[in-house]
């Protein structure tokens, strides 16, 4: 799998010495022996690129043995600091990414990984991030998260449940309801993250129209829907033409579209089976096996399905394009996850683990959320070979999930929501370093990492922890 150094060297026993060597003037790797020696022209002091694909993994040394620290999304630019340094076959850099430092690899298999930013595709060039707060939120330093503000609705009510963030930070997109009491009337307001201020209301005259918003796209527009009373969903793009937001009524096949297989990773499932009838990959799979659920890889090159398999439920990667099973694992859970979608899956940034979170004690209501103490786990597999790696046993009283967990950009931590409070694991320790004290079900990253936003929805969490609020690290 590309982007992954294989580990094996290491289950032997075996520790590879690092040699420094001197960067030639033009950037180019040095020469080393092994095929993981590629010519990526990256010079230090300037910017690199990773390359289309899968993330890059970041160690704290330029070695296989080094312990990863994280992890840099393909498309992202870094900061180049030192390097090459030839070691175990591999031409590694070392790279600041957002606050990330670390070593990378350049490339293996005749392929380059890091491009210099002069080659790299700018078609579609990075947003200019909005600077929110300036510390980038770690596994060492998440203990210190704060409130630093709270959303409001101009309606006045407590802005709570979905919400989606802007790639260039400088908006967020939050549920509006008409007033405190729980109406299903809800519309959209978008609000500027720097002050706070609500910038407008996206709302339908249809009446008990219930709005959610989906996602921002590359272009800043945001594509959200609406569920009326006539049990339909519609599908909207607004956009801002810098005086302005209007929006416009698009098909639910175009909706699929733009969101490719990114929509099934969205903490918002309600409509997720729906939509994925109109994706021909899904439809496709769908016509020899039951699908429980599934997610993409974030190269969408492979989706993982929850499939009820001859053994019983099991683990599936398929290839994306043609539909070809790559690896399949029974697992030794209730058939009942099949029907009720208990087990959510999701992969991690790098796209080298597949991870599930479930009661492993099937509880008799049927409802996969209520886990009694002790059950509830995120389970890690790994997607070449569809094998358990990690099972977190959330500790009490972390017994009921109440959302999907998430990761931050980097990739070395772990949020996860339930309604005693949010769990920070740290990816390297695999321990919980954090508990944020508030029930959400909606909690997300900002682009760059440097805060998080979190939400509750009614139902779901008590009232008094519904507010849509932004945390940073002083």
């Amino acid at each position: 799998m590309r982007k992954i150094i294989n580990a094996a060297i290491l289950s032997l026993g075996l520790i590879i010495p690092f040699v420094f060597v001197t960067a030639q003037s033009d950037g180019v790797s040095p020469e080393c022996t092994g095929q993981g020696i590629i010519p990526v022209a990256l010079i230090v002091g300037e910017n690199g690129q990773v390359a289309p694909g899968d993330a890059n993994n970041v160690r704290d040394i330029p070695s296989r043995s080094g312990t990863q620290v994280g992890a840099i999304p393909a498309g992202e630019m870094f900061a180049v600091l030192d390097g090459p340094v030839c070691a175990d076959g591999f031409a590694w850099w070392q790279v600041d990414y957002q606050g990330l430092t670390g070593w990378t690899v350049d490339g293996a298999d005749g392929v380059a990984w890091l491009l210099p930013v002069e080659a790299a595709d700018v078609s579609q060039p990075a947003p200019e991030i909005v600077q929110i707060a300036s510390n980038v939120i770690s596994p060492a330093n998440v203990a210190s998260l704060s409130p630093i503000r709270e959303l409001t609705c101009d309606t006045g009510a407590t802005s709570s449940g979905y919400f989606v963030i802007s790639p260039d930070q400088r908006y967020i997109a939050i549920v509006c309801p008409e007033s405190d009491a729980g109406s299903i009337d809800q519309d959209i307001g978008i609000l500027d993250l720097v002050d706070g201020q609500q910038v407008t209301t996206l709302k339908h005259p249809e009446e008990n129209a219930d709005e959610r918003p989906i996602r921002f796209l590359a272009d800043g527009s945001l594509l959200y829907r609406i569920w009326s009373s006539g049990n339909a969903y519609r599908f909207f793009i607004a956009s801002n033409d810098g005086t302005e937001w209007s929006s416009r009524e698009i098909e639910e096949a175009e909706a699929v579209q733009l969101l490719m297989g990114e929509i099934y990773s969205h903490p918002l499932t309600l409509y997720t089976r729906q939509l994925s009838e109109n994706d021909e990959r899904i439809a496709a799979l769908r016509e020899d096996r039951t699908i429980g659920t599934f997610a993409f890889s974030p190269d969408e090159n492979r989706i993982a399905l929850l499939i009820d398999g001859e053994d019983g439920p099991t683990l599936q990667i398929v290839d994306a394009l043609n539909g070809d099973t790559l690896v399949e694992q029974a697992l030794n859970f209730d058939p009942a996850l099949i029907l009720t979608g208990n087990l959510r899956l999701f992969f991690s940034p790098s796209g080298n683990f597949v991870l599930g979170q479930i009661c492993t004690d099937f509880p008799d209501t049927g409802f996969g959320w209520d886990c009694e103490p002790g059950q509830s786990a995120i389970i890690w597999w790994d997607a070449a070979t569809a094998t358990e790696v990690e099972r977190w046993m959330l500790p009490e009283p972390h017994t009921i999930f109440t959302g999907i967990p998430v990761f931050n950009p980097q990739g070395n931590m772990l949020a996860v929501p339930t309604e005693a409070g949010i769990l920070f694991y740290d990816v390297n320790s695999d321990e919980p370093v954090f508990i944020l004290p508030r029930a959400s079900d909606t909690v997300q990253f900002s682009p760059d990492g440097t805060f998080i936003v979190a939400s509750g929805a009614r139902g779901t969490v008590a009232s008094d922890e519904l507010a849509t609020t932004i945390y940073a690290v002083p």
